[in-house]
């Protein structure tokens, strides 16, 4: 059973109901990616990913939906690669030492 959520007041509809969402974006984002995935462990789960789903092929005779699904997987670990990517070429925002 979910537990049961309180509407907020200020908001109308489903939107009541969906917890407030606390994304991260920009610099925040790559700093969390260069602290996670940028370290010598991050490369090896990013790695173990690749080669889980990335470089995984399926037979001729897998559903569409099996397809779709491969295709989701590969685009979330070619997503934290970019990440990845993207946060090694940035400026730390830390001094230099």
């Amino acid at each position: 059973m979910s537990p049961r959520r309180t509407p907020q007041p200020d908001l109308i509809g489903r939107a009541a109901l969906d917890p407030p969402t606390t994304a991260l974006e920009g610099d925040e984002l790559l700093a969390v990616v260069r602290a996670t995935l940028a370290t010598a462990s991050g490369r090896a789960l990013l790695d173990h990913l690749a080669r889980r789903f990335v470089d995984r092929s399926l037979s001729p005779s897998a559903s569409d939906a099996e397809l779709r699904h491969l295709d989701g997987q590969r685009s979330v670990v070619l997503l934290l690669r970019h990440l990845v990517a993207t946060a090694r070429r940035a400026p730390t925002g830390e001094p230099a030492s």
